[in-house]
């Protein structure tokens, strides 16, 4: 090795050793030195590549450096083997500086410098971006990228967009093409399999249903019956004097139905007249008067008629009361006792006839406002109807009910009390305290 090259290798080690930074010119020194037989490895040095790749490269472009070598390690150890050298004498080894083995010696102890150079001075640490970014063209600017739109219409990006498009225009119609294509394909072949299943196999299936169910739906008259209402039942009709030239018409009906309720509107018509209409509501399988009270005629009405105008239907369904019978026996039960019948009389005093008795509320359930009629018995006939309203009766209550009456022939040996009002209505109840 020259004394020159020799003076710069060591004042390199001797920066190294001394933990120092080595200034470029150390390394430009070094490299100037050597520079015609290692012209490539001062320009990659210069350009911060990764070293060892360019050595190894050169070792086994040059000197047939077996493959693969990976590190200076292996380096130094082929060229041990090589010399016959430790790794000591490396840059003691005074051979011919550029004749035969002597240049490969020169130019193994470069290598061996630089590598250390490389791998001890932090500016010539690269990473593989670094390598790459240095083997490659360095991109020139986007012209588009640069431009500004001077009427502020449309942004950089947006034309970035257009001219995407306008470059893919073709293979996007391609690919809308091909999609309309399958899609028609897949629904349309659908339907064309379905249409041809149909006819051959499922019409005649529709034909058989349709046969089946003809003959298995029974006669509407029939089922009708099981499902519709039954009419009402009247019984008789009578007409009561109870004041002067006032009457009260008077009609026992019955609802047959066993889960309907009637809302009834009705009138009675008699000879001569007619009165006005009137509404009650009848609950499932029960029985009771219904009246008009005081209508005014001058001779008895005689040939009365019951005329009900409209009924009005509803059904009560199982899921709301199951027992419909235990229902209405659970609510609808109030006794009478103390039966007193006080006729009116000039010697006695009593100017009206007078009806006593006791009114008991056997349910488990208070009421507001319910109402009564309280059908007035003479052996065996009726003779009145006396309405009866009990505000705020109780469960369990006992009350006193004193009734008066202004027909001066009446006589009553017994007396029966019709409830009139409807426990389906919640509203009839009584708060529970």
């Amino acid at each position: 090795m020259p004394e020159n090259g020799r003076a710069a290798v060591s004042r390199l080690f001797v920066v190294l050793r001394s933990g120092k930074s080595v200034v470029r010119r150390e390394v430009v020194e070094f490299a100037a030195i050597f520079g015609e037989l290692f012209r490539d490895v001062f320009v990659v040095v210069d350009q911060f590549p990764s070293v060892f790749r360019v050595h190894h490269t050169l070792l086994q472009t040059c000197y047939g450096l077996p493959s693969p070598c990976d590190r200076v390690d292996d380096l130094v150890e082929w060229y041990q083997k090589k010399e016959g050298l430790s790794m000591a004498d490396h840059l003691t080894h005074r051979p011919s500086p550029w004749q035969g083995e002597g240049k490969l010696v020169c130019f193994v102890n470069c290598v061996l410098c630089f590598d250390i150079l490389c791998y001890n001075i932090s500016i010539l640490h690269t990473s593989p971006k670094a390598d790459k970014r240095m083997f490659t063209k360095p991109k020139t600017p986007d012209k588009f990228s640069r431009y500004t739109d001077p009427t502020g219409e449309f942004s950089n990006r947006e034309l970035k967009l257009g001219v995407w498009y306008l470059k893919h225009k073709l293979l996007l119609q391609k690919i809308g093409k091909n999609i309309l294509i399958v899609w028609c394909v897949v629904t349309v072949g659908y339907s064309f399999g379905y249409w041809l299943y149909y006819f051959s196999y499922g019409y005649f299936q529709d034909q058989k249903m349709a046969g089946a169910l003809a003959r298995e739906i029974p006669n509407h008259s029939v089922t009708s019956e099981l499902f519709n209402a039954k009419d009402l039942q009247v019984g008789r009709i009578e007409v009561y004097n109870s004041v002067s030239e006032l009457f009260d018409f008077v009609a026992q009906v019955k609802n047959p139905n066993p889960r309907n309720t009637a809302r009834v509107t009705y009138k009675f018509v008699y000879n001569g007249g007619e009165t006005v209409s009137a509404q009650t509501l009848l609950l499932p399988m029960s029985e009771r008067p219904i009246v008009y009270f005081g209508q005014k005629s001058d001779i008895y009405p005689t040939a009365p008629r019951l005329v009900i105008e409209k009924v009005e239907w509803k059904r009560i369904g199982a899921e709301e009361v199951p027992d419909i019978g235990a229902f209405l026996s659970e609510r609808m039960n109030f006794t009478m006792e103390n039966f007193v019948f006080t006729k009116a009389s000039k010697i006695t005093g009593a100017l009206n006839s007078q009806i006593e008795f006791d009114l008991f509320n056997d349910s488990a359930y208070g009421y507001w406002e319910p109402k009564f009629y309280v059908e007035l018995i003479d052996g065996v006939q009726t003779v009145g109807i006396i309405y009866l309203v009990a505000p705020k009766f109780k469960t369990g209550e006992a009350r006193h009910i004193d009734l008066r009456s202004l027909v001066d022939t009446l006589a009553v040996s017994e007396i029966k009390v019709w409830p009139a009002f409807n426990p389906f209505d919640p509203a009839v109840y009584l708060k529970v305290e």
